[in-house]
C-alpha cells in the first residue's frame, strides 16, 4: 500500500513537471496572449473594429471629463488634458462630452453660455495665467474656434499644453424660439468620437 502511494506521488509530480515544462516561461505566455489579441483584431470585421475604437475613445472621454447638472436645461462640463496633449484634444473632449450628455438628456443641441481655460500646473510654473471667465453665447463651431484662438494666444506661453477647460452649456430642442443657431449634438458627437482622443 505504501509503495503504491509513493508511485502515485512520483507519477503526479512527473506529470506536473511535464506540464510546467511545456507551458514555458511567463514571458512566453504573455507573447502568446498578445499574439492571440492581434489575431482577434485581424479577424474583426470593419464594424467590430470601429465599435472597439469608439468604446476606447468613450472610455478616454469619460476618464478625462466630468459633467454636473446645474439646472433644468444646463450642465457644467469640465475637460482636462494629458501631459503632451495639445489644447485641441481638450477642446474636442469638452465638445464631445457636452454633445453626448445633451443627447442623453433628450435635447437636440446646445450652446455654450460660459467658458474658461485654466492651467493644470501650479501657479509658480505658469505665472498664474488663466483665462478671464466670461459669460458668452457660443452657438457655432466657428465662434468656438474664434474664442479658442484668443485663449490660446493668452495661454500658450504659460501652460505647456496641459490645460483644463470648464464651460456651462444650455441644452435646446429644435425650434426653440429664443435661439436660432446651436451645436447639433448628435452630429457633433458622431464626428468627434470617430476621430478618437
Amino acid at each position: 500500500m505504501k509503495s503504491s502511494t509513493k508511485i502515485t506521488t512520483v507519477v503526479m509530480a512527473f506529470a506536473l513537471l511535464t506540464a510546467c515544462a511545456t507551458q514555458g516561461s511567463p514571458r512566453d505566455g504573455f507573447t502568446q496572449m498578445v499574439g492571440s489579441l492581434a489575431f482577434k483584431w485581424d479577424r474583426m470585421t470593419e464594424v467590430e473594429r470601429r465599435e472597439a475604437e469608439r468604446s476606447e475613445a468613450w472610455d478616454k472621454l469619460v476618464f478625462r471629463s466630468e459633467v454636473r447638472s446645474i439646472g433644468n436645461d444646463r450642465l457644467e462640463i469640465k475637460a482636462k488634458g494629458a501631459l503632451g496633449n495639445g489644447i485641441q484634444k481638450v477642446e474636442d473632449m469638452l465638445l464631445a462630452r457636452a454633445a453626448a450628455e445633451t443627447v442623453r438628456e433628450g435635447y437636440d443641441g446646445f450652446y455654450i453660455s460660459y467658458l474658461t481655460y485654466e492651467s493644470e500646473f501650479p501657479l509658480h510654473l505658469t505665472n498664474g495665467f488663466i483665462s478671464f471667465p466670461e459669460t458668452v453665447e457660443i452657438t457655432t463651431y466657428e465662434a468656438f474656434l474664434s474664442y479658442s484662438k484668443e485663449q490660446r494666444m493668452m495661454m500658450s506661453a504659460s501652460a505647456i499644453g496641459f490645460k483644463k477647460i470648464r464651460c456651462v452649456i444650455v441644452m435646446v430642442k429644435h425650434g426653440a424660439p429664443r435661439i436660432a443657431d446651436y451645436f447639433n449634438a448628435e452630429e457633433l458627437f458622431e464626428n468627434l468620437i470617430s476621430t478618437g482622443f
